[in-house]
């Protein structure tokens, strides 16, 4: 389901993931953060392999750059989300999602 959700509407695996887990299975936030980094990182590896068997060459050095920006973000967000209530995350996931849905709904009739 959040694979369909996210191919529609073109937004970012890791926030369609954690909402599922959160509002669905009622998980911890800080177990959703593996499971919502490890579904970001199995899209872009197989995408890649997939531009290279029909002869595409992506740009691996801009890629590594967003990867090793990526880890940075990742280790600093594990460093940290201790010292984060798992409400607190809940509350920040759905202002973060709700202010892209209303940009997705404003860019629709304004542009």
């Amino acid at each position: 389901m959040a694979g369909l959700i996210r191919g529609t509407y073109v937004i970012g695996g890791g926030a369609i993931i954690a909402s599922f887990l959160a509002a669905i299975f009622k998980l911890p936030m800080y177990t959703i953060a593996g499971a919502a980094l490890l579904g970001t990182l199995v899209t872009p590896v197989a995408g890649v392999g997939i531009y290279y068997a029909i002869g595409i060459h992506p740009d691996l050095l801009l890629g590594a750059l967003f990867g090793v920006g990526g880890f940075g973000r990742m280790y600093i967000g594990a460093r940290l989300q201790k010292f984060v209530s798992g409400r607190l995350i809940r509350i920040g996931l759905g202002v973060v999602i709700s202010g892209l849905a209303l940009r997705y709904i404003a860019g629709f009739f304004v542009g």
